[in-house]
């Protein structure tokens, strides 16, 4: 994610990004914007370009109208306490 999203939308201050791996996870990314947001915070990170082109080959999808509904739940509990 990029920088801004962490710092202002989440208000999470970090220090440094690590990779990590979610075995037997599959990334669903059901809003333009926000695949917009992965992959300028992947290039932020300078992520390998092979990695950051297979991101922008995600398929996406508008958000649906439960997703819009679930999300102000889901932004409460990330936020940071």
């Amino acid at each position: 994610m990029e920088t801004a999203t962490f710092r202002g939308r989440r208000g999470i201050a970090f220090v440094r990004a690590l990779g990590g791996r979610a075995a037997r996870w599959r990334l669903v990314v059901d809003k333009p914007p926000l695949e917009a947001c992965l992959v300028a915070g992947a290039e932020e990170h300078r992520l390998p370009a092979d990695w950051i082109a297979a991101l922008r080959n995600v398929p996406t999808r508008d958000e649906t109208p439960e997703a819009a509904a679930f999300r102000p739940l889901l932004d409460s509990l990330m936020r940071k306490p």
